[in-house]
C-alpha cells in the first residue's frame, strides 16, 4: 500500500472508505470496474479488508452501513468523494498515517 492514493471520507470518528455509483454506469459497468479494480489488487491484507467489508454489510439485505447511516452522514461522505475527484486532495499512505499517529 506504499504510495498508493486512497479516497477517504470521515463519518463521525470513523474512516469510512467511499464509494460512488455515477447515474451514466449501468449495473453491469460498475460490477466490471468493481471485479477490475479487485483484480488489481497487490496489498492481501487490503483484499482481505474489501472481502470482510463485502461480505459483512448487510448491503444484500438492506441492513448495510449506507442503511444505518443518517442523511447528514450520507452527504458527508458524498462530499468526501467528490473531493476526492481532486488529486491535489489526495494524500499518500505515508502522509496519512503520519496524522494517525500524531
Amino acid at each position: 500500500m506504499v504510495g498508493e492514493a486512497h479516497r477517504w471520507g470521515a463519518v463521525g470518528e470513523d474512516l469510512i472508505f467511499t464509494l460512488h455509483s455515477p447515474a451514466s454506469m449501468t449495473s453491469l459497468e460498475l460490477r466490471s470496474r468493481l471485479h477490475a479494480l479487485i483484480d488489481s489488487l497487490k496489498s492481501e491484507e487490503l483484499l482481505q479488508r474489501v472481502h470482510d467489508l463485502l461480505e459483512g454489510s448487510g448491503e444484500a439485505k438492506g441492513e448495510g452501513v449506507w442503511a444505518s447511516m443518517s442523511d447528514v452522514q450520507r452527504e458527508r461522505v458524498l462530499k468526501a468523494y467528490a473531493s476526492s475527484l481532486d488529486p491535489q486532495n489526495l494524500s499518500s499512505t505515508e502522509e496519512v498515517m503520519k496524522r494517525r499517529k500524531a
